[in-house]
């Protein structure tokens, strides 16, 4: 601590304030001498406190502080005084049961009180703080501010410590100098209880004694008040050097950094309250600053990263804090439009374990947040079941794909169950995608335009052809113009070649099968008949794991190759057989057998 009481002259050199000179010099010399043989000696009214605090620098200081008329006048007060052998069997009664029962015994045997009873039981009480050896602080520190404060308030007892130090003063001071002695005085005190509430951690403290002298508006040069003010800007300039939104993600670093400064904000906040300094015109100021410091992060995380939760929380923070009501009116007016977008737009029950809802810019499986881009793949298709003419089951397929995902939310329905909720949910599922499947397929353009190769089932696809690869070479399909356009029909999309034959078809409830044909029908209305590549990547459709051809083993190619060859062996022995059959029923027709 380093407050007019902890570091005050008079005791650290161990005398009263009404020494002379001559005693003060001999003294400085004296405790020199002992210190020097690494002793520290011990005077009278140490309070068990001053001679712990004696070393060389102190007592330079202390000697320099007596010999400044400025600064000896408030070392002068703030030290324990003696006029008369009373008040000196009370002070040695003090010193030597340091405790509040003897100082409380003390305040109260004396009937008639004066400024030197008073000042000497505050200076006792404010040491005994400062020691920290009693445990009930509220009830010490409260009785202390009360009794500082009828010290102060009372003018005969100001003019009786002008009257105490001009006859203890052996330089001969002009008057003007105490003039502003009550201001000093409340100065000083500030500073001493400032330091207690920070050797507590307890702010109330401090708070009580502004509250009493009615400080609010004076005391921000404080050293506690002072640290508040720095913290919340260091944490401002934290936030300044977040660019949350820089690498398109909202990490957990940056997440705890966010954390980490809103809860400081929230901490200094509450000691500035505590302080009763919150309202105050300084603090208004600052705390539209850091509303407005949030504001920019919120709009980073709402604008670039769909981070729409975090935003709104940020917003009701930023309300929380803000000073001004034209701030405060425009912060309603975009937590209003956060909380627009926060609010899903619809909620589709899938089952009683699955949920969905669909927000503005994401969606929510079971509040799982996924947005837009996240989703790589979409599929759904409608199937109906027959048995001997009548309707059975409904089954509606409906898949979404993510990198790390796959959530399907298939839905079926049977003789007894409520057909219609069912086909509204995929009605509304098939609306959602309707939305998707552009975004998905821009992406899968863009990435054919990089010269990669998508792959679906036994499809691969490029930006200027598509080709399947068969056991007696591979057959192409040059994308143009004039290629008739992909189709879907019965549950299936069929691509064709050049001549208007199929091609290549395959089922709805495949993976991105929609996707295809959005994305087969760009290339052919946007094509320039690019010239071919040598070298191309593969990525599956529905993953987008770009992997290099030569990666693919050749052990795969056979695999792709057999199979194939399997499959047109399988068609030809087929049409054999069924070449045979008939041929067997003509001749048969023919012969008459």
């Amino acid at each position: 601590m380093n407050n007019i009481i902890s570091n005050n002259a008079y005791g650290i050199l161990g005398l009263l304030p009404n020494a002379s000179q001559k005693e003060i010099s001999r003294r400085v010399k004296e405790i020199e001498k002992y210190l020097q043989i690494d002793e520290n000696p011990q005077y009278d009214f140490d309070f068990g406190y001053y001679n712990n605090s004696r070393t060389l620098q102190s007592v330079h200081d202390a000697f320099f502080n007596i010999s400044n008329i400025n600064n000896q006048i408030m070392h002068h007060f703030f030290r324990v005084y003696a006029s008369d052998e009373q008040q000196l069997d009370n002070l040695n009664y003090i010193a030597d049961n340091f405790d509040s029962g003897a100082i409380s015994s003390v305040y109260h045997s004396n009937q008639s009180k004066n400024l030197i009873i008073d000042k000497n039981i505050a200076i006792s009480l404010t040491l005994l703080l400062i020691k920290g050896i009693d445990e009930n602080i509220e009830f010490l520190s409260n009785a202390c501010i009360d009794l500082w404060h009828s010290i102060l308030v009372n003018e005969k007892y100001l003019k009786d410590y002008k009257k105490v130090f001009l006859l203890d003063d052996e330089v001969g001071i002009e008057d003007s100098l105490l003039d502003d002695l009550k201001d000093s005085i409340i100065k000083e005190l500030t500073q001493v209880f400032s330091d207690i509430s920070k050797q507590y951690c307890d702010n109330q403290i401090l708070s009580r004694f502004i509250d009493k002298f009615q400080l609010n508006d004076n005391i921000f040069n404080l050293d506690t008040v002072e640290e508040i003010y720095n913290n919340i800007h260091k944490t401002i300039k934290i936030m300044d050097s977040m660019n949350i939104s820089e690498d398109g993600i909202f990490d957990d670093n940056e997440k705890r950094t966010l954390k980490e400064c809103l809860q400081t904000f929230q901490d200094e906040f509450n000691k500035l309250i505590e302080l009763g300094l919150y309202d105050n015109e300084k603090t208004i100021i600052l705390r539209d600053l850091v509303a407005t410091k949030i504001r920019i992060q919120i709009l980073d995380l709402f604008n670039n990263l769909d981070e729409d939760s975090v935003a709104l929380n940020l917003m009701r923070f930023s309300l929380y804090i803000v000073g001004t009501e034209g701030l405060k009116e425009k912060l309603m007016d975009e937590l209003n439009v956060i909380k627009k977008y926060n609010n899903p737009l619809d909620t589709i029950t899938i089952n009683k374990n699955t949920t969905l809802k669909l927000y503005n810019k994401y969606i929510k499986i079971n509040e799982k947040q996924i947005s837009f881009d996240e989703i790589q793949s979409v599929s759904f298709l409608l199937h109906t079941t027959r048995t001997n003419g009548f309707e059975t089951e409904r089954t509606y397929y409906f898949d979404l794909g993510t990198e790390d995902d796959l959530y399907n939310l298939t839905q079926n329905t049977g003789m007894f169950t409520n057909k219609k909720e069912a086909e509204n949910n995929y009605y509304k599922l098939i609306n959602f995608a309707n939305f998707i499947i552009p975004i998905i397929s821009e992406k899968l353009y863009n990435t054919l335009m990089c010269d990669k190769t998508l792959r679906m089932d036994t499809l691969y696809l490029r930006k200027d052809c598509y080709y399947i690869r068969k056991w007696n070479g591979d057959k192409y399909v040059r994308i143009s113009k004039k290629l008739p356009k992909p189709v879907i029909k019965e549950g299936e999309v069929y691509l064709f070649d050049e001549n208007g034959y199929e091609f290549f078809k395959c089922s709805l409830n495949l993976s991105n099968a929609n996707v295809l044909y959005d994305l087969v029908t760009k290339l052919i209305e946007s094509n320039d008949n690019c010239k071919k590549r040598e070298v191309f990547s593969i990525c599956p459709l529905y993953s987008l794991h770009i992997f290099n051809p030569e990666e693919e083993t050749e052990e795969q190619r056979k695999k792709v190759y057999r199979d194939d060859f399997f499959s047109d062996l399988t068609s030809w022995i087929g049409a054999a057989i069924g070449f045979a059959f008939i041929g067997g029923f003509i001749y048969m027709l023919i012969s008459g057998k």
